[in-house]
């Protein structure tokens, strides 16, 4: 008798083992409606979407730089190229610290990533990746009014701390806000222009969301297209072809060229960023 308990056991535990949905530890973070980098310290520390593509011979210099970053003694020079590369893609992956001439001091990210955490606040209870990636937009737009600074509009910590930025700070601060939230996100590079004024090189995103699809975002130009409490969403969740070449609500036309702006850096990088394919949102 106890030899037939213990196999029925046995088998009831396989079979709610076999159709449980696993949960992962980020999809357990995310129904609890936290932040799945919840600190600075984590944030520093995570090795992030371009650690994981990053061609083996970059990992040396990636170290170094989050070496550099964390003692404030960021090195414009290097004995070898692959190790300062290597440090552009720990840049790229902690996007909150970078600067044209090289880090933020951590004091700066610091208050970066403070701001990126209040702004966070308004997409925590919104359930799936897509309703936070829309929400983290819209709250980008309010906070940030485009233009230059003290870095020339180009940081994260010039949109959030600052409240002003151009399209790179725009970008950064998008995917820092995606970070946090745990939504895949890279920057896109390349020139953009059309109806909204002049073309020129140009800073994007790509984010990956619920349906694991890739979808293209564009938080400076609908910033630019807002009007008041009104949010423009029409650069929000596009694919790569349709943002190349879009024609807006109002009739204005549009174009956005993924390149490399003739940087050795930029060009690396983007030879990992994902093309945006997905039509679901």
């Amino acid at each position: 008798m106890r030899g037939i308990f213990k196999r029925l056991t046995v088998l009831l535990l396989a079979f709610t083992l076999a159709f449980a949905s696993p949960v992962s530890s980020v999809e357990a973070t995310a129904k609890k409606g936290k932040a799945t980098i919840a600190s600075y310290e984590k944030y520093i520390k995570k090795k992030g979407v371009y650690y994981k593509k990053m061609p083996g011979q970059y990992k040396s210099g990636y170290k170094e730089g989050k070496k550099q970053f964390k003692s404030n003694d960021w090195k414009q020079m290097e004995y070898t190229q692959d190790t300062l590369v290597g440090k552009q893609w720990f840049l790229a992956d902690h996007c909150a610290c970078y600067k044209m001439d090289g880090a933020l001091s951590t004091d700066q990210v610091k208050r970066t990533f403070k701001e990126a955490q209040r702004i966070y606040k308004k997409a925590r209870g919104k359930k799936g990746k897509y309703k936070k990636a829309k929400a983290l937009h819209d709250a980008l737009v309010k906070t940030v009014t485009y233009g230059s600074g003290e870095y020339s509009g180009q940081t994260a910590y010039e949109a959030l701390v600052n409240k002003q930025a151009v399209c790179a700070g725009y970008s950064r601060a998008y995917k820092l806000l995606c970070d946090i939230a745990g939504i895949d996100c890279f920057c896109v590079y390349g020139n953009a222009g059309g109806g909204l004024g002049g073309g020129g090189p140009h800073q994007w995103n790509v984010i990956k969301l619920d349906d694991g699809k890739w979808y293209e975002v564009d938080v400076t130009f609908d910033d630019g297209l807002t009007q008041g409490n009104n949010i423009c969403r029409e650069f929000f969740c596009l694919t790569t072809t349709k943002m190349s070449n879009l024609t807006t609500k109002s009739g204005t036309t549009s174009y956005h060229q993924r390149g490399d702006l003739g940087n050795d850096a930029i060009r690396e990088l983007m030879k990992v960023t994902p093309v945006a394919t997905g039509t679901k949102y």
